[in-house]
Formats: C-alpha cells, structure tokens, sequence
C-alpha cells in the first residue's frame, strides 16, 4: 500500500512539475505570422495580434513553436515574442485595445517622433498608470519598452469586454468595413483575410471567440435548416462538397458577405447577377436570440 501511494505522490508530482515547466509569451507585432513550418516559405497558417498570451512549445534556431487561445499551432520568429513567467499577472494587468484599423506606437507624443510599431484593430498594449494627456496615451508594449498612441485609437479593455453588443447588426456592419480587402490565406486581421478569419474576426471584435478553421466553427453554434426563409442575418453559412471549405456570414435578404478573392457581398438567389452558386453544406446560428 505504502509503495501505491509513493507511485501516485511522485505522479502527482510530475504533473505538478510539468505544468509549472510551461513556458509562455506574449505576441510583440501587430500582427505575428504563423507559419506551419519553421520557415519563411512555409505555408501561412495563421494569424496572431499582438498583446496575445500563447504557449510556447518548441524552438528550431529563432523559430518558436506557440499555440493561441483560438486552439492553432504553428511557428513564429522569436523577435515577435517575450517570454514570460507569471502568464496569470500578465492577464490580470490593466490593458488598451486597438479599435482604429491602423495607427502606429511613437517613441515621443509627437508624429514626427520615431515610429515604434504599428498597430492594427484588435491589438493589446500594457497600461502604465499615466492618465492620457493633451490627446496622447503613454503604453507599454510587451517588450517593456514605452511608447505614445493617439488615445482617439484606444479604449480600455475591461470597458470594451463590458460593452460589447454581439448582435447581428454591430458583425455584419464590421464585416462591411472591409469591403473590398484582399483575400489572404491564414489572414485574421485587417491587414488580410481569408474566409474564416474575417468570420472570426468580426466575431471576436463583438464579444464571441471562434476558432479559425472553418470546419471547427461549423462545429459551433445551433444548426439552421438550409432555406432562406429560415435563415437569420449574423448565421454562418458553409460551402463545399464532401467537407466544408469555404464560411460566409449570411447578412439577410438572401445575400451573404464573405471573403472570397476580396472581401465581397455576394446573393444565394439563382439567377441573381452576383448569385455564389457553390454547394452549401450546413448554415450555424453563432449568435443567441
């Protein structure tokens, strides 16, 4: 009996060991590229915003394996991370969020001053206590060093999470914000999207986490027949053949936008001049009424 309890204590042990020994860090671009392989011309997988919290698994030279809230893996260059050691006091702390498509990080409250980072819709920045002045917010990016946003681009994270709206109208509005945006593979961010990622991304910017592949998000949500007149605005729709490789956000009056070549509204109606006549496998209804 004495030697079974040994067994369990040195077990319990070891995954109390093999949990203290993961290790992780915090996304410092606007946008980290993750790539299926350690490799520049390795497939683009994925997107990660900066400010984001990701397990660090492997490391190949300066290539670190890390795996994102959202469920992905794959690999980024270790000069868009820092590594951390207390991931629980780093969600804790007080953060901004990014809420313009673009703005940049200054060394100096000046737009003359030297350019830091850029930043995208989505991104996370370190608060440093200082109350915004004469139009300027001091952060502090995760690196740890410091630098100025306009504060017109920022809002605090803790009031953006309370204020969300995951409503039809306030996703499908986003969605048509990038109208006309390039599609890219892996993309999930403004600077590119493929299918999923602005599903995904539209979701997240109201308040719903989604994963990135379609597939899983078919997985998500309550199944809707595939018929028009059942169909709600803000309800995935999913395309394909055997298997799902296509997503679209259903937007009413038989008419989906989705990212496809570019970001585009397109009509489910046969015979209407911009009709998408792929085959629909499955409509998911993401948002509670």
């Amino acid at each position: 009996m004495k030697k079974s309890y040994s067994i369990i204590f040195a077990l319990l042990l070891c995954l109390q060991l093999s949990a203290q020994q993961k290790k992780w860090a915090v996304v410092n671009l606007s946008s980290n590229y993750m790539r299926e392989e350690p490799d520049y011309t390795a497939e683009l997988g994925s997107q990660v915003l900066m400010g984001t919290l990701a397990e660090v698994l492997d490391t190949k030279g300066y290539w670190k394996k890390i795996h994102t809230p959202d469920g992905y893996t794959a690999w980024v260059t270790d000069m868009g991370l820092t590594e951390i050691n207390d991931p629980k006091a780093y969600e804790a702390a007080a953060k901004w969020i990014c809420m313009s498509d673009y703005a940049f990080i200054y060394s100096q409250p000046d737009r003359s001053s030297q350019p830091l980072s850029d930043l995208i819709m989505g991104d996370l920045l370190l608060q440093t206590g200082k109350a915004p002045m004469k139009g300027w917010t001091e952060v502090k990016i995760p690196s740890g060093v410091i630098g100025y946003v306009e504060s017109c681009h920022l809002m605090d994270l803790s009031q953006w999470s309370r204020t969300r709206v995951p409503d039809a109208d306030h996703i499908i509005n986003l969605a048509k914000r990038y109208l006309g945006v390039p599609y890219l593979w892996g993309g999930t961010t403004v600077k590119g999207f493929d299918c999923s990622g602005l599903v995904q991304f539209v979701f997240h910017m109201n308040g719903i986490e989604l994963p990135h592949s379609s597939r899983q998000q078919a997985k998500m949500g309550q199944e809707v027949p595939i018929d028009l007149s059942k169909m709600l605005p803000g309800d995935l729709v999913f395309f394909g053949t055997e298997r799902v490789s296509h997503v679209a956000l259903y937007i009413g009056d038989g008419k989906i936008i989705h990212s496809s070549h570019l970001v585009r509204i397109n009509s489910l109606k046969k015979g209407a001049p911009d009709y998408y006549g792929r085959n629909i496998l499955g409509v998911r209804r993401i948002i509670k009424k």
